[in-house]
């Protein structure tokens, strides 16, 4: 081999040795003394940040975090549940209406009970003032707590059924002032009803929003 071949040879060697060291992956302490193992070098040559651990582990902790908070408000929305029925508010009136509840009608309970509040406030409004006239209208009166019963009982508002089924029992008997002296227990059990049922739903909501199902009531 004379020294033309020689060199060339020696220049083959280093063309494969540059080719090689092209192809061959950088490490990353090849590049960079600062750049933690959370850091790769993709192969188009960028560079690109994988997640951490600590960050993997934040949302693990975020997601049970979430589950926790889900797993409250059910378990306060079974125990409010719970104690109105256990208080006689409600009855299995109630529970029946939440089962027509679906995916398909996800609002069916508080859009009934939001027109039982409208009717039931109009209704109990209408009672005071005729009771406040000179000449008090007892037939309409009559009419008016009739009214108010049907739809209590139809959504299992049981104390507000129970002081109209009083109401109409005095009126029978024609006990004018037994008929007077429901009307201020039947708007206190109303204000009662409304109150504890908007904090129902609020609850409602919230668990919805969480991504959670409603707890039913177990008879």
């Amino acid at each position: 081999m004379n020294s033309q071949d020689l060199q060339n040879l020696q220049l083959i060697q280093i063309a494969s040795e540059r080719i090689r060291n092209v192809e061959r992956p950088l490490s990353v302490s090849s590049v960079s003394p600062f750049i933690n193992n959370s850091t790769i070098l993709s192969s188009c040559g960028v560079l690109c940040l994988n997640p951490t651990q600590e960050s993997i582990n934040q949302e693990g902790n975020t997601q049970r975090e979430k589950a926790m908070d889900v797993n409250m408000l059910q378990r306060t929305y079974s125990d409010l549940l719970t104690s109105l029925f256990r208080e006689g508010i409600l009855n299995q009136q109630f529970t029946e209406l939440q089962q027509l509840q679906d995916e398909n009608n996800p609002g069916f309970v508080y859009e009934v009970v939001s027109l039982f509040f409208e009717d039931a406030g109009r209704l109990i409004n209408e009672l005071i003032s005729n009771f406040n006239q000179q000449a008090v209208d007892y037939k309409k009166i009559d009419a008016y707590v009739h009214q108010l019963k049907g739809s209590s009982a139809s959504i299992g508002a049981e104390k507000i059924r129970s002081v109209c089924q009083t109401f109409r029992e005095y009126y029978d008997k024609n006990d004018i002032q037994g008929c007077y002296n429901c009307i201020q227990p039947l708007n206190q059990e109303f204000v009662t009803f409304k109150s504890k049922l908007e904090a129902l739903f609020t609850l409602e909501q919230q668990i919805v929003a969480a991504g959670g199902s409603i707890p039913m009531m177990r008879h």
